[in-house]
């Protein structure tokens, strides 16, 4: 399911536009600057009155003890709840809290933001202790990340004013529900799969390979397949009797060359992977550009921070402190042009070899 359809609108468009502007400076701020610069400018943008104490009621509380941020009111009942946390937080490290305010003050929807991104919680039949909110998470956004006018279209579709209101809040719960079921469905999926594939051994792959080569008009058994699975790196390690799982090809080594300077090539151990390239990568760029490292560094806040709390998961690069983003294979060897670009290096002045 995808938001509803608009026509996106050059004052929202803006909005977004000046929050990507100060995302850096918001790095380092308190709650109270996402407050000002993220969340009270987007629900103006989504037709709530933030001037309104009837309508945006900061600092809610059901019992004069917690206090949730924000609570949208309509016709003097809830309707949306909204936690706030400081731009470099995990807001997975929040969902509880955000559950016991859920269960006084009883919204139909239910956000969880640090300003970049947002998690929407639609309410099950009834709140109650045994809910899992995370079983309640229909929407994730990320405001720095995705498409403006995506970000716009979702946010209207679910917490503008008007889709809260009367007969329009039971349509905007319904869109909610199709994307909380299609989220559940797809985890049921990649649970199945990941079950499945730990139930192959590598035996099992070179059986399959060899089928689909034979498909192909080409005669091979399975042990040539698998003499050539071993012999470029994939093996298979006990993930728990009898489950076998099967590793996939890793980086050996990478060289760098400049016009100046003779190649420099570092390889790596057999259990190392491309996380760890990555860090070699940005370490070799501090290494070669100390003075504006940090600065440059800075203008990717996509990819770097100065918390290991700023991205789900995160390295930290050597002594520097600042950490670069996760990523898999292919994000790694997509990103690592961008980065030395980013130093005024050519895109394709590293080469890489996998084992």
């Amino acid at each position: 399911m995808v938001a509803t359809k608009f026509r996106t609108t050059k004052a929202f468009q803006e909005t977004i536009s000046n929050i990507k502007d100060q995302q850096t400076d918001l790095t380092n701020q308190v709650e109270k600057a996402v407050e000002q610069i993220v969340i009270l400018p987007l629900l103006k943008r989504l037709g709530w009155n933030v001037e309104s104490l009837s309508e945006v009621y900061p600092q809610a509380s059901a019992d004069d003890r917690d206090r949730v941020d924000f609570e949208l009111k309509l016709e003097d009942r809830c309707r949306v709840i909204i936690e706030a946390k400081r731009w470099s937080e995990d807001l997975r490290n929040h969902e509880s809290k955000l559950q016991e305010y859920c269960l006084k003050h009883k919204p139909p929807l239910a956000v969880l933001t640090n300003g970049r991104q947002w998690r929407m919680y639609r309410r099950p039949r009834r709140w109650a202790k045994s809910t899992k909110l995370e079983n309640c998470l229909f929407l994730e956004l990320s405001i720095t990340e995705e498409d403006s006018s995506a970000v716009e279209a979702n946010l209207r579709t679910f917490l503008a004013k008007d889709k809260v209101t009367g007969n329009s809040l039971a349509g905007t719960l319904e869109n909610a529900q199709a994307l909380l079921s299609e989220r559940q469905n797809k985890a049921a999926i990649n649970t199945a799969i990941k079950d499945a594939l730990n139930t192959l051994s590598l035996e099992d792959w070179a059986a399959l390979i060899a089928e689909r080569v034979k498909a192909s008009g080409y005669q091979v058994e399975s042990h040539g397949v698998l003499d050539y699975l071993t012999s470029h790196g994939f093996s298979f390690d006990l993930a728990g009797e009898p489950k076998k799982a099967i590793s996939f090809p890793k980086p050996y080594s990478f060289t760098f060359r400049t016009k100046d300077k003779e190649p420099l090539t570092e390889t790596f151990k057999g259990t190392q992977g491309w996380n760890e390239l990555l860090v070699r990568v940005c370490c070799l760029m501090h290494q070669l550009h100390q003075d504006t490292f940090q600065a440059t560094t800075h203008r990717m806040p996509q990819w770097f921070a100065q918390s290991n709390d700023t991205f789900k998961d995160s390295n930290p690069i050597g002594d520097t402190g600042v950490y670069v983003k996760y990523g898999g294979k292919k994000d790694v060897q997509d990103r690592i042009p961008s980065i030395l670009a980013s130093f005024g290096h050519s895109p394709d002045s590293l080469t890489i070899k996998e084992r």
